[in-house]
C-alpha cells in the first residue's frame, strides 16, 4: 500500500459521491492531502476546523442547500484570503464577474475538466 500524500491540503466539496471520491483519488495521485465535504454546511464546518492547514478549496458551485455565493460569503467570514477553485458543470455562474472583481483569490474550472487543467489552477493558486 502506498504512503499517504504529504503535499498541500486540498478541501474538495462536491455533492456527487462519485465525483468527490474520484477527485480525492486524483488529488492523492498528484500528491495532495485531501479533506472532503458533501454539502455547503459540511464544507464550512470542515474548513473552520482545519483552516490553518487547508491550502485550497475546490468547490462545486451547484450543490443542494446553500447557494455557491452563500458558501463563498461564509468561507470569507472565516478567512477572507482563502484560495478557491469554483467547479461548475452548468456554465459560468452569473455572479462570477462580481466575485472575480472582489479581490478574493478565486478561479473557475468548467466541469468536466482535465486533470492537467486542475493541476495548473492548483499550482497557480499555490504560488499566489
Amino acid at each position: 500500500m502506498s504512503a499517504e500524500p504529504t503535499g498541500p491540503v486540498i478541501l474538495l466539496a462536491d455533492d456527487d459521491d462519485v465525483v468527490r471520491n474520484m477527485g480525492r483519488d486524483i488529488l492523492h495521485i498528484l500528491g495532495y492531502q485531501v479533506l472532503l465535504a458533501g454539502n455547503g454546511d459540511e464544507l464550512i464546518n470542515v474548513y473552520a476546523e482545519n483552516k490553518a492547514r487547508v491550502d485550497i478549496i475546490i468547490l462545486d458551485w451547484h450543490m443542494p442547500g446553500l447557494t455557491g455565493l452563500e458558501i463563498l460569503e461564509k468561507l470569507w467570514l472565516v478567512n477572507p484570503a482563502v484560495k478557491i477553485i469554483l467547479a461548475s458543470g452548468l456554465g459560468q455562474p452569473r455572479e462570477i464577474d462580481a466575485i472575480s472583481k472582489s479581490g478574493h483569490q478565486i478561479s473557475l474550472l468548467q466541469k468536466p475538466y482535465l486533470v492537467k487543467d486542475l493541476q495548473s489552477e492548483i499550482s497557480r493558486l499555490l504560488k499566489t
